[in-house]
């Protein structure tokens, strides 16, 4: 049920998108995925060029830099990454668990990209792009059979340091 809900999702935000069950279509799947990651990062970068034209602090000029660089660097990563890793891509059968670990990087890539559109800190952006990085060398390694599967208990412990940490940054009084 869990599986259903993510991939609808991804479904959902990327048109064509079927999944990665079928061998023949794995790759094609892949490369919707990394375009349509790559187009909403590209409109992002566009959203904040036009805005550091109109920033006049130099602190803040410079934060706005680094974000575009940072999502530059980020769009760069994604586009030139190997398509098609031979472990994955090449088998017949892929393990039900492994294929949902994959869905849920790509989900949680997408939904902090669309986090990123409705933010204007360059600090919280710059922490959702250091994520999105993340997530993705994460589906990478896992694509390649580097990664062991997390079971779920450890997944949750992990997602809970995760909100932890967010709690922590975020000054008292907001």
């Amino acid at each position: 049920m869990k599986k259903t809900r993510i991939l609808e999702k991804i479904e959902l935000l990327i048109p064509g998108f079927r999944g990665y069950k079928q061998k023949e279509l794995r790759r094609e799947d892949d490369k919707l995925l990394r375009t349509r990651i790559c187009e909403e990062l590209k409109n992002i970068k566009k959203d904040f060029e036009y805005m550091e034209d109109g920033i006049e602090n130099i602190d803040e000029l410079r934060e706005c830099e680094n974000v575009i660089q940072q999502i530059q660097k980020l769009i760069d990563k994604i586009e030139h990454a190997d398509y098609g890793y031979a472990g994955f891509f090449d088998r017949v059968h892929i393990d039900e668990e492994e294929l949902d670990k994959i869905y849920e990087h790509d989900e949680k890539i997408l939904r902090k990209i669309k986090e990123i559109k409705e933010r204007e800190d360059s600090k919280k952006v710059l922490k959702d792009l250091r994520i999105i990085e993340e997530e993705f060398e994460k589906r990478e390694r896992l694509t390649m059979g580097e990664e062991p599967v997390m079971n779920e208990e450890r997944e949750e412990k992990f997602e809970g340091r995760e909100e932890e940490d967010e709690e922590r940054e975020e000054p008292e009084g907001e």
